[in-house]
C-alpha cells in the first residue's frame, strides 16, 4: 500500500477496511486467476485503487455478461466512490449477500453534483449502458445529490470467493492511494 501524508491520506481509512482487504487477499491467493490481478497490490507497485463494489441483480449479471458497461452510484452525501475512483482502478465485484465473483477495470469516470436537469441528461445519455429498463430506477434517484458513473472494461468472471462483510456500505476502497476529488 502506498502511504502518503496530507489532505489525501492513503486508504483504507478504517481498520476494518484493512482487515477486509487482508481477508480478501488471503481468500484469493489460491486462485491463479485472482493472483495475477492482485500481485501489484501485494507488492505495493500500483498507483491505482482497489475497490470492492456490492451489486444486486439483475445488474451484476448484466455487467458480467457485457450488457452493462457503465456502473452508477447515487447518494445524498458526498461519499465513495464520488471523487475517489479513477481511470485504471480495479473494482472487485461482489454479489449482495453472496461471494465475490469477478473484477473489472475503470475506463472512465464522471462525477456529478446533481440537479433535476442534470439527472435527466444522465438518464438520456446512460440508461442503456447502465442496463436500466424502467423508469422506477430513475424515480428512486430523484432525491440524490451526487452521482458517480463509471465506464468499465475488462470484466472478468473469476472463481467465487466468500468474504464476510458485515456493514451496509455498497462501495469500499480496499487499498491504494486516494486521489483529489473529481470536478463536479
Amino acid at each position: 500500500m502506498v502511504l502518503r501524508s496530507g489532505a489525501y491520506a492513503s486508504f483504507p481509512r478504517r481498520m476494518n477496511d484493512l482487515a477486509l482487504f487482508h481477508r480478501f487477499r488471503t481468500a484469493a491467493r489460491p486462485h491463479d486467476a485472482w493472483r495475477e490481478h492482485l500481485t501489484p497490490f501485494d507488492r505495493q507497485q500500483t498507483g491505482c485503487n482497489l475497490h470492492l463494489a456490492i451489486f444486486t441483480e439483475p445488474y451484476l449479471t448484466l455487467l458480467l455478461q457485457g450488457h452493462k458497461t457503465v456502473e452508477s452510484r447515487f447518494s445524498q452525501r458526498r461519499c465513495v466512490p464520488f471523487g475517489r475512483v479513477a481511470k485504471g482502478d480495479l473494482i472487485v465485484l461482489k454479489r449482495t449477500g453472496g461471494p465475490i465473483v469477478g473484477l473489472c477495470r475503470v475506463r472512465k469516470v464522471w462525477s456529478y453534483k446533481l440537479t433535476p436537469h442534470r439527472l435527466h441528461l444522465i438518464q438520456r445519455r446512460f440508461s442503456r449502458r447502465l442496463g436500466v429498463q424502467d423508469d422506477s430506477f430513475w424515480a428512486a434517484r430523484r432525491s440524490s445529490a451526487y452521482a458517480t458513473l463509471i465506464a468499465i472494461e475488462g470484466v472478468t468472471a473469476l472463481p467465487a470467493i466468500r468474504l464476510a462483510k458485515r456493514d451496509r456500505r455498497g462501495w469500499v476502497t480496499l487499498c491504494g492511494t486516494t486521489k483529489p476529488p473529481c470536478r463536479p
